[in-house]
């Protein structure tokens, strides 16, 4: 069975500029799809934010991407909806002022996942085409690398074995090409977890090796050309939920570990930074976030961003979208979460926090033009809201964005 590579080419135009900050719920109607998240954005040269996102069923088994365009007030304008089963929607890649590429994939058959591309118009009317590869292929990263060309690290079985080794292919915008400049060859299973360039487009990747049952986190420095650099095996606790990588001002490897205790109601992220030589020269442990990702901001410090959960009122386990932002030693900066005065629990009949308080997680986040930060994400918010239908109605996940200021803040009274 052949296998297919996703992308989506969206044709979008209006301007985007957020005139304040805040929680937005982007409430969103699919038939039969009740679950909604943001899973990537970018802001595109049009000023505009877009946001990549998928849609689940009730019962968690079927997954449909979906694309939002949102105004100056944090109101969907525009979205799109695709009839396409996927299980990993991956990256939104802006291509120019209009247009945008989306990766990911679609269902497993057969031990094969088939992968497709899309491109929409202004009229919103659908052409399809194929890119064909002829070895199984699992998504790793998918990164902007210049104004022609984007950068995708995948796993790619070898030929007549059960072996995935990285490849990195850098491939034309308007096209798509499944050539590799560069293979990582290892004789055991390979899987990119996250990945990051820098200016001289050298890159370096995070993502487990997987040795008979056992698996090996690890973290590779290449150069431009593919050549490895440097490699570590950092020796952590491998109950990890997530892998992050990101680089200081310095150029120096920020490496991340999320984990999260689900019977005490815990979790935490551990962090270490290399040198560009692959040395061990900082650590430290943030409590209470299990961080999803991270990025350099534009003042030199670095924000993590994901969620804290936490048991409420001595009954369940709850979840609340956070962020915690790191100067250059490391050295927590402002740490903060949604909570009950802000939007959405605020907004809700007081009966919400008797009944249950919404959860929520943040997903994705980039740095605006503007200097603002921007995290995307899910908030779980109950089906009827209102005090009548609240109490044992059920709660579905819905897209979520938060805009910060560029020090990480939003309410009024915060300094």
């Amino acid at each position: 069975m052949k296998r297919f590579c996703i992308f989506f080419i969206i044709l979008l135009s209006s301007n985007f500029s957020f005139s304040q900050l805040g929680f937005f719920l982007l409430k969103d109607t699919v038939p039969g799809m009740v679950h909604k998240q943001i899973k990537d954005m970018q802001e595109t040269a049009g000023k505009k934010l877009m946001l990549f996102g998928e849609s689940k069923d009730e019962k968690l088994t079927k997954t449909a991407p979906f694309l939002m365009e949102t105004n100056n007030k944090g109101q969907i304008i525009r979205k799109i909806h695709f009839n396409k089963d996927v299980n990993n929607v991956k990256r939104i890649i802006p291509i120019n002022a209009t247009t945008n590429r989306l990766y990911g994939m679609n269902t497993t058959v057969g031990g094969i996942s088939k992968m497709y591309a899309q491109t929409i118009g202004k009229d919103t009317k659908a052409t399809f085409e194929s890119i064909e590869s002829e070895n199984s292929v699992v998504y790793g990263e998918v990164l902007p690398y210049s104004k022609t060309h984007t950068f995708i690290i995948q796993s790619v079985r070898k030929n007549g074995s059960k072996i995935f080794n990285l490849n990195f292919i850098k491939t034309p915008n308007e096209t798509y090409s499944s050539t590799p400049f560069g293979v990582h060859e290892s004789k055991y299973t390979e899987m990119c977890m996250n990945a990051v360039l820098d200016k001289n487009k050298n890159f370096f990747i995070t993502g487990i090796k997987v040795i008979d049952d056992s698996i090996t986190p690890f973290v590779y420095a290449f150069d431009s050309l593919g050549n490895e650099r440097w490699t570590n095996f950092p020796k952590i606790d491998k109950t990890f939920e997530n892998l992050k990588i990101s680089l200081d001002k310095h150029n120096n490897v920020l490496f991340s570990a999320a984990y999260r205790n689900n019977k005490m109601g815990t979790c935490w992220t551990q962090i270490w930074k290399f040198d560009n030589k692959g040395n061990l020269i900082g650590e430290t442990k943030i409590e209470n976030i299990k961080s999803n990702g991270q990025f350099l901001l534009k003042n030199g410090n670095t924000i993590f961003y994901g969620t804290h959960f936490q048991v409420y009122d001595r009954r369940f386990i709850i979840s609340k979208g956070n962020w915690v932002i790191l100067d250059d030693s490391l050295k927590v900066i402002v740490a903060d979460e949604m909570n009950a005065k802000d939007s959405p629990d605020a907004d809700l009949t007081p009966l919400a926090m008797i009944a249950k308080p919404t959860s929520s997680e943040f997903h994705c986040g980039i740095q605006l033009s503007d200097g603002r930060i921007a995290l995307g994400g899910r908030v779980t918010y109950p089906e009827f809201p209102e005090e009548s239908k609240i109490l044992g109605c059920n709660h579905y996940n819905e897209a979520c964005i938060l805009l910060l200021s560029e020090k990480g803040i939003f309410r009024p009274t915060a300094k």
